[in-house]
């Protein structure tokens, strides 16, 4: 899974930073 900071903020699946990756 990748990590939420590795993803574009514009990217649909984006995570908040501040959430821990499932």
């Amino acid at each position: 899974m990748y990590q939420s900071t590795n993803l574009p903020t514009n990217h649909p699946t984006n995570q908040p930073t501040n959430q821990p990756t499932n």
